[in-house]
């Protein structure tokens, strides 16, 4: 019997040894995206292996990779070397460059092959056409024919995200300092202002009034935007404290940030926290984080979902000052809409313009928003 499967794999792999060589010995992957700015902005983002990495997927996967460069700032025999815990190790040298108009790079892969990469511009309607493509010889190795027959499949995807990255960065979409995560989670959270009044914070400064004409009530349209989120949930109970809270955001925000990572999207504005359920004995609340562009697919990935943020007709006050004063911004705009006549949702938030990581507390900026009927 043991003979007899032995004899049988063996025959299977023969066949599959033989039949490769009936495959595609040359593997491309091609991806194109317009994008609208002047090829030279363009130009200037493909032809430097750093910015490259600010809107590569992979980069923008592992945040720890090591990546080492030498040669010149840019163009041709500029190189980058990479190690990467998850996205494996290999370098990329500029061998062509012609302004405007095309770069050409050499991948080593290591044990995975080399491979040449293209990116070709050429001004279109609304701005510039890039193609991003990659291509392979695999020789006369049959596993690798076989690998080829998936490498569009696998590669596809991140030059489609890397594409839409650069799109949303080029556009003015993007934050200009992608670094700056705004994160209320990871210091004392805006989500104490919930237990407040369970645990009252000690000896915080009155917020002062409004002296900027910018900062009133007044009434905004938003337009949705793509923004990956997770949902949170806090319970009254009496132990609670405004330090649980935040922990429990903080872990919402991470497991959002995690599975950005992972799929390379980039953050591209400031983190909400949405009230989505409130009473005396829970608040139930989301973390939503805008992202450049929504991933290939959609569909939810460990607890995190996708889709637009809220949109439509609100009232928006500028808040100045600690994240527990907000209910005093908050008063203003229930009296605002009072005074108006307007009807209010349930639909309550706040974005987080800085972070007291690196804003001094009577300085923070925080928008507050309230969504009407």
């Amino acid at each position: 019997m043991l003979k007899r499967i032995l004899a049988g794999a063996g025959l299977l792999l023969l066949v599959l040894a033989v039949s490769a060589f009936f495959l595609p010995r040359e593997v491309t992957v091609t991806r194109a995206i317009t994008i609208n700015v002047e090829p030279d902005l363009v130009f200037a983002q493909v032809n430097d292996l750093k910015a490259q990495n600010t809107w590569s997927a992979w980069a923008l996967r592992d945040p720890a990779m090591q990546v080492t460069y030498s040669g010149p700032a840019s163009g041709t025999g500029m190189k980058a070397e990479w190690v990467s815990d998850s996205e494996g190790s290999g370098s990329q040298t500029i061998t062509e460059s012609v302004s405007n108009t095309r770069v050409v790079t050499a991948l080593d892969f290591g044990m995975g092959g080399l491979a040449t990469g293209r990116f070709e511009l050429e001004r279109a309607e609304g701005g510039t056409r890039l193609t991003w493509s990659l291509y392979s010889d695999t020789g006369f190795n049959p596993l690798a024919r076989w690998f080829g027959l998936f490498m569009d499949g696998m590669v596809g995807p991140d030059f489609e995200t890397g594409l839409l990255n650069l799109k949303a960065k080029l556009e003015g979409r993007m934050q200009a300092d992608a670094g700056d995560r705004n994160i209320p989670g990871a210091v004392p959270s805006p989500a104490s202002v919930i237990v407040q009044q369970l645990v009252p914070p000690p000896n915080l400064p009155e917020t002062a009034p409004a002296t900027n004409p910018a900062d009133a009530p007044r009434i905004v349209t938003l337009e949705p935007r793509p923004v990956a989120y997770a949902r949170g949930s806090v319970k009254f109970t009496p132990d609670m404290t405004p330090e649980r809270v935040q922990e429990e955001v903080r872990g919402t925000y991470q497991r959002v940030e995690n599975v950005m990572r992972g799929l390379g999207l980039m953050k591209d504005g400031n983190t909400m926290i949405i009230t989505s359920g409130q009473d005396p004995a829970q608040w139930d609340f989301v973390v939503a984080v805008p992202i450049a562009v929504m991933p290939p697919s959609p569909a939810p990935v460990d607890g995190v979902a996708f889709g637009p943020s809220p949109a439509g007709r609100a009232v928006m006050a500028v808040h100045r000052g600690p994240y527990a004063n907000i209910p005093a911004t908050r008063d203003r705009i229930a009296s605002f809409i009072a005074a108006e006549g307007l009807t209010a949702t349930r639909l309550m938030w706040e974005e987080y313009l800085t972070s007291p990581s690196d804003t001094a507390q009577d300085l923070l900026e925080t928008h507050v928003y309230q969504g009407l009927e």
